[in-house]
Formats: C-alpha cells, structure tokens, sequence
C-alpha cells in the first residue's frame, strides 16, 4: 500500500539543500542559512532576500 507523501516543510527543505551542498563539497555560509531561516520563519520575502544580496554584493552584471 503506498502512502500519500507530505511535502516536506520549509525546514526539512532548507536541511535537504544545505546537506546536498556539503556532499558536492560546498559550504554553506552563515549569511545564506540567516537569509534562509529568515524566508522560512516567514519574516523575509524572497524578493526581500535578493534585494538584501544585491545591496551587500551590489548587482548582478548583464
């Protein structure tokens, strides 16, 4: 019998990303798990999160 999957929360996702970014042998910095716990605790927006990036490491180039 298959039992219907959850989707996993936002915690287990961030959990799941930074785990397969440690296996390919990158690290995740403190800054990008702040921005990360901060868009799943639902204080920032994504749009918010970028916008944050681009004014500490300016714009991306075109």
């Amino acid at each position: 019998m298959n039992t219907p999957r959850r989707p996993p929360t936002q915690g287990e996702a961030v959990s799941v990303a930074v785990a397969a970014s440690g296996l390919a042998g990158h690290e995740v910095s403190p800054g990008a798990r702040d921005l990360l716990d901060r868009i799943g605790r639902g204080v920032l927006t994504y749009d918010g999160a970028v916008a944050e990036v681009i004014a500490e490491f300016g714009q991306p180039a075109r």
